[in-house]
């Protein structure tokens, strides 16, 4: 069977599904019913989005034309969700429940790549996205997507005010994008590897530059500021379907696969280095937990400060005291933030470097589009 012949028989598959589950979502009465169907539309649609979009590349490539049959569900479906783009368009700007801050392009447009229906909104001169992202009861959660200006805790908290202040209705707050890792190679559980997720805990966001100095030390003045209760519950349901062998959020990466320097790159380049010999290599522990190609998911207290850490000394330092998974230049804005205007928020980053002297960009787009799409999976663990 060829790849083509085997694209036909699951886009007619997925064809089926849809209108079978349609048909149960239209004739039933119960809620709960109600909800499963609609759960499976979604992933039915995904698939489905999926099989099509290779099924056109492989037909365009060999200059030949659809199956018919391919041909009219194809259009069907892409009615179906132009349907369903133009109702998402008419509600109310007002309804955003979520909003998501990032820093840099690039993790911008991979949070955009996640989101259902995307499209540009303006409000008193800002910029935003506007997009669904799947429920846990078969509907969406209303988000809205804002970048900071530029870089560091002060344009992020600002960031937020402006998002709270156009958009009322938003309750959590979620900050995704890159950041350093917390390797730590003496204990395979606990080490951070690149293209890993590391989501703050209930310890939330370790502003390290907020001090007092004195003659003799520097001592952290950290402000605890806990994450949402509700998000981290989504956050260990996620880790229990990972116990049993269910990691859903992982097919969501393919939604990023149109966007530069995204892949995941070849584990070679994953390179670690001893903090006081430079240039000599210190070798990944081996890791049950761990499968190759894949990213682990840590929970953990996440290190935030004006200061792009290129320190290895510094950074053990840090993870030894506190026990911190990542260090980034927005959290600690976005938590303060948040606090003051009695909202909730979460941090998600993917981890790109180590905070060393070998930083790179390789693992930026990937770690950028495997934090996203942790949160799409994230997210479809709640009720909106």
């Amino acid at each position: 069977m060829t790849r083509k012949t085997d694209l036909e028989s699951h886009i007619r598959e997925s064809s089926d599904l849809i209108s079978q589950y349609e048909t149960l979502l239209r004739l039933s009465s119960d809620p709960r019913e109600k909800a499963r169907a609609r759960r499976a539309i979604d992933e039915q649609q995904e698939l489905m989005r999926g099989h099509l979009a290779e099924y056109r590349r492989l037909c365009l490539a060999a200059d030949q034309p659809m199956a018919r049959d391919i041909a009219e569900i194809a259009a069907s479906f892409d009615l179906a969700i132009e349907e369903q783009r133009r109702v998402a368009r008419s509600e109310d700007a007002a309804l955003p429940t979520i909003g998501i801050i990032t820093a840099l392009p690039k993790e911008k447009v991979a949070v955009e790549a996640m989101l259902d229906d995307p499209h540009d909104y303006f409000a008193a001169g800002e910029g935003y996205v506007l997009g669904t992202l799947p429920d846990a009861s078969g509907s969406a959660h209303h988000v809205v997507l804002s970048r900071a200006v530029a870089m560091g805790n002060n344009p992020a908290s600002a960031q937020v005010a402006i998002l709270l202040r156009d958009f009322p209705s938003v309750a959590s707050i979620i900050m995704i994008g890159i950041a350093a890792g917390a390797p730590y190679p003496e204990k395979a559980e606990e080490h951070v590897r690149l293209g890993d997720v590391v989501v703050s805990n209930e310890e939330g966001v370790v502003q390290y530059d907020f001090v007092k100095e004195e003659v003799e030390q520097i001592l952290i003045r950290n402000r605890p500021r806990p994450p949402s209760a509700r998000l981290l519950h989504a956050a260990k349901r996620i880790e229990e379907d990972e116990l049993k062998g269910q990691v859903k959020w992982l097919q969501y990466i393919r939604r990023g696969a149109g966007l530069r320097d995204v892949e995941r790159p070849a584990k070679e380049t994953d390179l670690l280095v001893d903090p006081d010999q430079p240039e000599r290599h210190l070798a990944h522990p081996i890791d049950p937990k761990r499968i190759e190609g894949q990213p682990r998911v840590f929970l953990g207290p996440i290190a935030s400060a004006n200061v792009l850490l290129k320190n290895a000394r510094r950074r053990n330092a840090l993870r030894d005291r506190y026990g911190v998974k990542a260090f980034e230049m927005e959290a600690a804005g976005v938590a303060d933030t948040t606090w003051i205007f009695d909202k909730d928020y979460l941090v998600v980053r993917g981890i790109c470097d180590y905070g060393d002297l070998t930083k790179v960009d390789t693992w930026q787009g990937y770690a950028a589009v495997a934090a996203a799409a942790y949160t799409r999976g994230l997210l479809e663990k709640l009720p909106a």
